[in-house]
């Protein structure tokens, strides 16, 4: 029989068995035994944690559990993000797949004991709803946690974690990509906008759509712009990247000025809490966000509904921003075009330069101006319209249609 935490308990129950509590900014563990033997546990440790003491406790070499070395981890991950050497979204990735690591093996097993058949499961739930180059990053993290360890000799053999979670291979990655839609055309673009006028919030998604394809942004940088990262009178947008906090700048058209201003004065919802966000849920809420054990992403999957009712193949938000990378490089100045999307550069040339200047980051966004409206606007629009029609068509033949009645039984004859 599954074991309930009683009302108003300090401590939660793990997946494994084991009842935890989240103190001092650590996951720590108390037992696997009844409630009121972990809460004993709980607190006779809990003036050492709170203080501190705990963690200074000498750890002997070769009797470090999975659940010491990972809290002795994090605390280095925290450390970096104090010194701005790690993002707060960074940090907060390695949390989530630190805590499916140790929902999948005994968080008191010793590291060193540690065997492929341990790693076997966990990899299954990494890559649950993952692709592979995600796959990749996940298992890159949990690899660099065992790494470390060895380095700090905590346990003198380190765990073969590369070799255990099997790691997809480049020519798997490329298959998986290849399959699937990664780059948008310019009418595909713009019907995509015309399409969202049969929506609750036309004039929001057209200003999404154009922000996108304007700045290279993706799901999470739409969700992340605030008005102060906005300059609409002089037509620039500055938005460091939240992934790795690289420095990001790009020139407006005056298209995507007159949209989000439009959005601005009529659709924008009211809200206290996200005051400060420019595009905002119709609850007044972030439209991407994080949570303990997963990335929320509203927009994409709102995105994606849109694009499959149009019938367009299967794609994601974010190859809005593969496109514009795509005809962003047709310029042939890669600097500017970095900038625009937050990429480092660590070429010579990247350490020694100290600025651009706008002129050019204008240049290539005219340049994805000028692709983006070259195909014949008012062939799109009369198209877009009549499917629209037929779409409405559609609809109010499904909400009129009569209803089909049952049949009657006949009564058996005698």
């Amino acid at each position: 029989m599954k074991k309930k935490a009683p009302s108003g308990f300090p401590l939660k129950l793990h997946a494994t068995g084991y009842w935890y509590a989240y103190l001092n900014g650590k996951i720590r563990y108390f037992g696997k035994g009844d409630a009121m033997e972990a809460l004993a546990d709980y607190q006779k440790r809990l003036g050492a944690i709170m203080s501190g003491e705990e963690d200074k406790q000498k750890i002997v070499a070769g009797k470090m559990t999975l659940a010491q070395l990972t809290t002795l981890y994090v605390e280095n991950l925290q450390a970096r993000v104090e010194t701005g050497e790690l993002t707060s979204r960074r940090y907060g990735e390695y949390i989530r797949v630190y805590n499916k690591m140790l929902e999948v093996i005994p968080p008191k097993k010793n590291v060193e004991t540690l065997k492929a058949v341990d790693f076997q499961p966990l990899r299954q739930v990494l890559a649950k709803g993952c692709k592979l180059g995600r796959l990749v990053t996940k298992a890159e993290m949990i690899i660099r946690l065992f790494r470390w360890g060895a380095e700090c000799e905590f346990y003198e053999k380190e765990p073969k974690v590369k070799q255990w979670l099997e790691l997809p291979t480049r020519n798997a990655i490329s298959r998986e990509r290849s399959h699937k839609a990664r780059f948008f055309t310019a009418e595909q673009l713009q019907r995509i906008v015309m399409a969202a006028e049969d929506t609750i919030y036309p004039k929001q998604w057209k200003a999404i759509i154009l922000t996108a394809i304007c700045c290279g942004f993706g799901s999470r940088d739409i969700s992340d712009l605030r008005f102060s990262d906005l300059q609409l009178e002089k037509g620039i947008i500055t938005l460091p990247r939240s992934k790795t906090g690289n420095e990001r700048r790009a020139a407006l058209w005056s298209e995507v000025v007159d949209a989000i201003r439009d959005y601005l004065e009529t659709e924008r919802p009211e809200s206290e809490e996200f005051s400060d966000r420019v595009f905002l849920t119709s609850e007044g809420t972030r439209w991407n966000y994080d949570t303990e054990k997963s990335r929320v992403d509203s927009l994409g999957l709102a995105f994606r509904r849109l694009t499959k009712m149009m019938g367009i193949a299967e794609t994601s938000f974010y190859s809005i921003r593969r496109t514009f990378r795509t005809v962003a490089d047709e310029v042939g100045d890669f600097p500017a075009c970095d900038l625009i999307m937050g990429h480092a550069d660590h070429t010579m040339g990247g350490v020694y330069r100290q600025y651009i200047k706008d002129d050019r980051l204008k240049k290539v966004s005219e340049h994805v101006r000028a692709w983006y409206f070259s195909p014949d606007v008012e062939r799109i629009q009369r198209e877009e319209t009549l499917r629209l029609q037929k779409v409405q068509e559609e609809r109010w033949k499904k909400i009129h249609a009569p209803k089909k009645r049952r049949p009657t039984r006949k009564p058996e004859e005698e």
